[in-house]
C-alpha cells in the first residue's frame, strides 16, 4: 500500500553501488542496453542470468564486452523490430533525436554508435515510440513539456539532434516518457515521483500539446519538510527524479538507489493538479532517493 517501505529487490556490490534500472521483459526479447557515451549493446534477455530477488547478480562484463568506465543510461526490451517504430535519445544536455528502430536490429553484444555527443554530454534516456506518438520530457526542477513526435526529423545513427526544451540556468533533464494513442486519451496520467518519495497522477490533458524548443509548464511543486526545490536553497533539496504515463488499474514498481522496491497500484495515488506537491508514496531510509519506476 502506499507509504510502504518495499522490499529488498537485489544484495549491492559495496555501499557505492546503486540500482539505476528496473525493468519487466519476456525471455527470447532482444535486451538493448545504451550506454551514456551514446554505444548500444545487444542481448538475448535469456542470456541474462537468472537469479532471485534477493541475489547480487552478475558482473556486466560478464554478458557484454563493455569496459569499466562505460555507465549503462538505458534498458530497453524489445520484442520485434518494427519498421514503422522508432527510437528516441536524449541526452543530459536536452539534445533529442529520433532514429527509426530497424536501425538497430543488427545491433550485437559488440556495441555500435547510434549518437554524436557534444564534450560533457551523455546519453541518459532511450524510449520506443511510433510516429503519431507524442512525447513528454521532464526537468529535475519539476518543468515538463509536451509535444509530438511528428516535430522531429527521422535521423541516422550517428546525428546529434536538436534541443528537447531550453532549460533553466542551473536545471537539468529529469525523464522522458512516450504518450501513444491510447494513453493520450481520456483517463490516462503522468506520474510524477520525487526523488524523496512523494508523487501525485496529473491528467494528461493538463500539458498541452506544445511547438518542441519551450521552456514547458510547471510538473509539480516540492514540499518544504521533504527539502523544497533547488530555488529556495535548501542543503538537500527534492527533485523530480521519474515521470511515466499510467492508465487505471496499472501497477508501479518503483525502485531506490539502495536497491529496494515496492509494487503499488495507480488508482491509489491521488490524483492532483500540476502545481500541487503530491503525497509520501514511498518511505525512504536516510540518503536513499527514487531512482525509476515501472509501468506494468
Amino acid at each position: 500500500s502506499r507509504g510502504g517501505k518495499g522490499k529488498a529487490s537485489t544484495r549491492l556490490a559495496d555501499d557505492s553501488d546503486s540500482i539505476q534500472h528496473f525493468f519487466t521483459c519476456n525471455d527470447h526479447d532482444s535486451v538493448l542496453l545504451v550506454t551514456g557515451q551514446g554505444i548500444a549493446y545487444s542481448v538475448k534477455a535469456f542470456q541474462i542470468p537468472l537469479s532471485s530477488r534477493t541475489a547480487k547478480g552478475a558482473p556486466l562484463p560478464q554478458v557484454l564486452p563493455i569496459s569499466s568506465e562505460e555507465k549503462v543510461s538505458t534498458v530497453i526490451p524489445i520484442d520485434q523490430f518494427n519498421e514503422n517504430e522508432f527510437l528516441i535519445l536524449l541526452t543530459s544536455k536536452g539534445y533529442i533525436k529520433k532514429t527509426p528502430l530497424n536501425a538497430f536490429s543488427k545491433i550485437t553484444q559488440r556495441g555500435l554508435i547510434i549518437i554524436s555527443l557534444g564534450e560533457g554530454d551523455t546519453l541518459d534516456w532511450a524510449r520506443r515510440c511510433d510516429a503519431d506518438a507524442e512525447i513528454l520530457v521532464a526537468t529535475r526542477d519539476g518543468f515538463a513539456s509536451r509535444y509530438s513526435v511528428s516535430q522531429l526529423k527521422a535521423t541516422s545513427r550517428t546525428s546529434r539532434g536538436v534541443k528537447a526544451l531550453k532549460l533553466r540556468p542551473e536545471d537539468k533533464m529529469a525523464d522522458m516518457d512516450i504518450l501513444a494513442d491510447d494513453s493520450a486519451g481520456k483517463g490516462s496520467h503522468a506520474l510524477v515521483v520525487s526523488s524523496k518519495g512523494y508523487g501525485k497522477r496529473i491528467s494528461i490533458d493538463e500539458f498541452r500539446n506544445q511547438k518542441r524548443g519551450g521552456k514547458g509548464v510547471i510538473a509539480i511543486k516540492f514540499k518544504e519538510k521533504a527539502g523544497g526545490s533547488r530555488k529556495a536553497g535548501g542543503d538537500k533539496p527534492d527533485t523530480l527524479a521519474c515521470m511515466v504515463t499510467c492508465k487505471p488499474g496499472d501497477e508501479v514498481v518503483l525502485s531506490t538507489s539502495r536497491g529496494t522496491v515496492i509494487r503499488q497500484r495507480v488508482d491509489d495515488l491521488s490524483i492532483q493538479s500540476r502545481t500541487a506537491t503530491g503525497v509520501l508514496i514511498q518511505r525512504l531510509a536516510k540518503d536513499d532517493v527514487i531512482t525509476s519506476v515501472d509501468v506494468l
